[in-house]
């Protein structure tokens, strides 16, 4: 199958292989084993594409929509249902499917739990299930919470959006109640054993600034962010109303020191002086409010075949991840050599992407 793609498509692919510096990895692309079986889970906000077990793949989908939920149920402006779709990979720990399909550094794939990756037309989730050492779904659950976020409450501030998404991204639900706002004992020990930001620097700190790093959550400035969230959030009544106010005067212009003291009726330096004794406080509050039960019951499943599988897999590299593109066109041809419903334009679509990230990296020898 690859010496037929190689042909038709000419030396644009290897010249990209060989421009990222894998020409190892490229030979050992191969799509998943005809063998296993892959469901495709339904529910009203995701579409799951799993080869684990149903009840695996059906739980991921349920804890999604939970988390949906969840913030629909807390920011107005959050609607149950989403105005994107958000396609999900759900991978087999003890299968070889997901290291294609996941991230990779120096040529070899990375240690990785999954990822997700937000574009305008829709979320690309990939999960590794049943690896009992990245059983922690934080992080994609965080990813998740900032695609919802900056796709509906457009314009946060940096520190507040950076403090909702890690106030939700540990959440239970059971029995019809959800309870968000967990402590986060790695964020309180950062901030116990290193200097605070003055509020007024932490206020002010954007993408450009030296303290933030989108890849590296574990610093001062998200430990404290999640904090004075969670204080903000948890401990006064109606602050998360407040939170909200408190952005759109930024949107309306208004300077930060007046929308903080108007939307939280306080000054910063009362807040401050707050949150020093917040950081010490020997235990933390968490929030409790009812969810739809509604959520479980409305999974539909069914079995995927060959062709939608390689199709499906095609599309989460083509237009989730952009470093593999010549083995997604390769997924999407085979595809429609099973099955001639599919589009056979998007295969060509990831050739002309390839070639276009060959023209890209002539400048400083990296493909974009």
């Amino acid at each position: 199958m690859r010496r037929a793609l190689d042909i038709g498509i000419g030396g644009c692919i290897a010249v990209v292989v060989l421009m990222a510096g894998a020409v190892s990895w490229a030979l050992e692309l191969e799509p998943p084993s005809e063998d296993g079986r892959w469901i495709k889970v339904e529910t009203a906000n995701f579409t799951v594409f799993s080869n684990a077990d149903p009840k695996i793949a059906n739980r991921n989908a349920v804890t999604l929509e939970q988390l949906r939920a969840v913030l629909a149920r807390h920011f107005d402006e959050v609607t149950s249902t989403s105005p994107v779709p958000s396609l999900v990979w759900v991978f087999d720990f003890f299968t070889d499917a997901y290291p294609p399909f996941g991230p990779f550094a120096n040529g070899k794939p990375r240690k990785s739990g999954g990822y997700l990756i937000s574009r305008q037309w829709a979320n690309y989730v990939a999960i590794v299930e049943r690896d009992h050492r990245y059983p922690n779904r934080m992080e994609i659950y965080n990813d998740y919470v900032h695609a919802v976020l900056e796709a509906e409450l457009p314009a946060l501030p940096l520190w507040l959006r950076e403090g909702f998404a890690e106030y939700y991204s540990i959440f239970h639900i059971e029995d019809g109640e959800a309870r968000v706002g967990y402590r986060i004992n790695r964020h309180i020990a950062r901030i116990r054993n290193q200097r605070l930001i003055p509020l007024v620097e932490l206020f002010a700190i954007d993408e450009s600034s030296p303290e933030y790093d989108e890849q590296d959550r574990h610093g001062v400035f998200f430990a404290e962010s999640w904090l004075l969230t969670h204080m903000l959030v948890t401990e006064r009544p109606g602050g998360r109303a407040q939170a909200l106010r408190y952005a759109e005067l930024l949107r309306e212009g208004v300077d930060r020191d007046t929308a903080f003291t108007e939307a939280f009726e306080t000054t910063v330096a009362e807040v401050e002086a707050e949150f020093r004794k917040y950081v010490r406080a020997r235990s933390y509050h968490y929030k409790v409010f009812p969810v739809s039960r509604e959520i479980i019951a409305t999974t539909k499943v069914t079995t995927m075949s060959r062709a939608e599988v390689l199709f499906r897999l095609g599309d989460l590299l083509c237009r989730g991840r952009a470093e593999r593109l010549d083995f997604a066109a390769e997924l999407y041809e085979a595809a429609v050599e099973l099955d001639d419903g599919y589009d056979s334009a998007l295969a060509q679509q990831c050739v002309e992407r390839s070639h276009s990230a060959v023209i890209s990296a002539g400048a400083d020898g990296a493909v974009r």
